[in-house]
């Protein structure tokens, strides 16, 4: 019997990878409104880097889902 208590844990692990997905949108959105201004491509950086990580999470999540 596992001592993990998945059952409160799901809703971070299973809902992590989809904010950060919204995130990286929102940030990819605000940075094309605002392509003119400095903090554009930091946006987009903080974007891509978001996609990355939801990116794992979702593969790590896929890899080890029990059903």
């Amino acid at each position: 019997m596992s001592s993990i208590p998945w059952d409160k844990l799901h809703a971070g692990i299973t809902h992590f990878p989809l904010a950060l997905l919204l995130f990286s949108t929102i940030c990819d959105l605000v940075s094309v409104t605002f392509k003119e201004r400095s903090f554009a491509r930091e946006l987009r950086l903080v974007s891509f880097y978001g996609l990355a990580v939801a990116g794992y999470f979702g593969g790590e999540l896929l890899l080890n889902a029990e059903s």
